[in-house]
């Protein structure tokens, strides 16, 4: 279920970056794949499922910055609650 649904984030990043500030439901979609990359998992079953993010992570922020003289301040100001959630995630495994 995790790579179906971050094969489907990553396929439509753009769109969830331009809708993320109209639809609850996407915000609820980066709240899951904030579960997932968080996800426990034991060794060596279930480890990789948090690893499985990281690379729609990475398009996220390529989306956001994609212009480098003129990012989209609101688009990162309405993701900067996620992005802090997956620093937290980040510093706490």
């Amino acid at each position: 279920m995790c790579r179906l649904i971050i094969s489907i984030a990553e396929n439509a990043t753009f769109y969830l970056v331009s809708n993320f500030s109209k639809n609850q439901e996407i915000q609820q979609f980066f709240s899951l794949i904030l579960l997932f990359t968080n996800y426990p998992g034991n060794y060596p079953v279930d480890q990789e499922i948090s690893v499985i993010p990281l690379n729609f992570w990475y398009l996220l922020t390529e989306c956001c910055l994609d212009d480098q003289d003129n990012p989209n301040l609101e688009i990162i100001q309405f993701l900067n609650p996620v992005f802090y959630e997956l620093v937290i995630l980040s510093c706490c495994l």
